[in-house]
């Protein structure tokens, strides 16, 4: 039994040093046959330096990729990123029409509610497990804040 209470109080300190906090993952569901897909979250830091997001990846996926969309020449067009900077003490939003996971080659169809384990990996080598539900219901969103 003091291994379990210890295991329980290891865990929760490990939690509560957790700078990162990942809220309200979701993964767009689309048409069966497409392919690839995006991932949207919150990440807030509360930790005193900026942190980098760096990569990601999935069983369910073959690979994930950073993206921002940008305004060029009066087109939207994509844009892979290679680290997104997640300020000190601030949230940095993954949104519609704005910087997204972008998840290529899903290996089986999604259906509304499935969960898509991801894993975020960071700079400093700590990496994150969420878990993203499958939703049909994620609106455009022009607006983003980070």
């Amino acid at each position: 039994m003091k291994k379990i209470i210890l295991a329980a109080s290891l865990l929760a300190a490990s939690n509560a040093m957790a700078e990162i906090k990942v809220s309200e993952p979701l993964v767009r569901l689309l048409p069966p046959g497409v392919p690839n897909t995006s991932a949207y979250m919150t990440m807030s830091n509360s930790d005193a330096k900026d942190r980098m997001l760096v990569g990601a990846s999935s069983p369910h996926i073959k690979r994930i990729e950073m993206h921002n969309n940008v305004l060029e020449d009066g087109v939207m067009k994509m844009q892979k990123q290679e680290q997104l900077i997640i300020k000190a003490n601030q949230t940095f939003k993954l949104l519609p029409g704005g910087y997204h996971l972008m998840l290529f080659g899903v290996k089986s169809p999604l259906s509304v509610d499935q969960i898509i384990p991801i894993t975020l990996s960071f700079k400093n080598g700590e990496k994150i497990k969420v878990e993203a539900k499958v939703s049909s219901n994620i609106g455009r969103q022009h607006h983003h804040h980070h």
